[in-house]
């Protein structure tokens, strides 16, 4: 099912219409297995999320929190969290679980911003 939307999506580019994802930023070597580190850890954090109950908290929280971000936009709710995720990592101190999340949050910060540093602006589509 994926090679054929990948078809699909490279005839698309190649008659000059417009894609619903341009494939062509995989071309870059970089960028690929950036996006491919951060696609296995997405998961990884899929697979503990059904281990643990706060995916349940989570999901009953995303409407509210989409509520919130349309209010009063990124920066606010993203400082407020991660001033909140500081106040709860001390709390924790150097247990397996604090080393594990942070660490999981090291890797997924470090994939995205290799994904994004050999990324161009330039070949985007208009979806």
């Amino acid at each position: 099912m994926l090679f054929c939307f990948c078809r699909q999506e490279h005839r698309l580019l190649q008659c000059g219409q417009h894609p619903l994802l341009n494939i062509t930023v995989f071309h870059h070597h970089h960028f690929t297995l950036a996006a491919t580190g951060l696609l296995l850890f997405q998961f990884v954090c899929l697979g503990l999320g059904f281990l643990l109950p706060g995916c349940i908290v989570g999901a009953m929280f995303a409407p509210i929190s989409g509520r919130i971000y349309d209010r009063l936009g990124a920066r606010k709710p993203l400082l407020t969290g991660s001033l909140l995720d500081l106040a709860q990592a001390t709390s924790l101190g150097t247990s397996k679980a604090f080393l594990l999340l942070w660490g999981m949050a090291l890797l997924q910060g470090i994939c995205m911003f290799l994904a994004l540093r050999h990324y161009q602006m330039e070949p985007q589509t208009e979806a």
